[in-house]
């Protein structure tokens, strides 16, 4: 059932019901990975930065674990607009999942949303940069195939601080 409302994006019912689970049995990575992202995403801003914190164990518990984690994130279609600090018009939206040394975007909803998912592997990563001057949670990421400018989709900068940080550690160069 919490799975089903991540999937409506009703983070805070869904935070209910995956912390049912994952207080009796922290044995299934799956569960783990739906509660940070229930955590990250509360409708209940005020609450955030505790959840946050709870959300950030989860995900080291996960990664240390080799196993998957997921955010959601909105890749801009608007290089020079998105870095002078002007509010996203033509996006797309979905999941970036961090797993094994691979990184995976999956766009579910936007402009050209079949154009912009993407499997990646360590190798494929060019470079990575938290911009530090927008506080809106946004980052870039470089491969071959192109630039990719992404902003958590709930604007928040320590999560985009935490994404880049484990995309370095597992794509990053050795």
């Amino acid at each position: 059932m919490g799975m089903s409302y991540i999937h409506s994006e009703q983070f805070d019912r869904a935070s209910g019901r995956l912390e049912e689970v994952w207080e009796q049995d922290q044995s299934d990575p799956t569960v783990g990975e739906f509660l940070a992202l229930a955590y990250l995403n509360t409708e209940d801003r005020r609450a955030l930065p505790k959840v946050e914190g709870q959300a950030f164990v989860i995900i080291d518990k996960l990664v240390a674990a080799g196993s998957r984690v997921t955010f959601l994130v909105q890749h801009s279609h608007e290089k020079l607009g998105w870095l002078q600090g002007r509010e996203l018009n033509q996006y797309c939206r979905g999941r970036l999942s961090i797993d094994n040394h691979r990184m995976i975007y999956i766009s579910e909803k936007g402009e050209k949303k079949s154009q912009h998912s993407f499997d990646l592997g360590a190798g494929d990563l060019k470079g990575i940069a938290l911009n530090q001057d927008d506080h809106r949670g946004t980052f870039q990421l470089k491969f071959a195939a192109g630039n990719y400018f992404i902003a958590t989709r709930n604007r928040n900068r320590n999560e985009a601080s935490r994404i880049v940080d484990l995309i370095q550690q597992q794509l990053g160069p050795k």
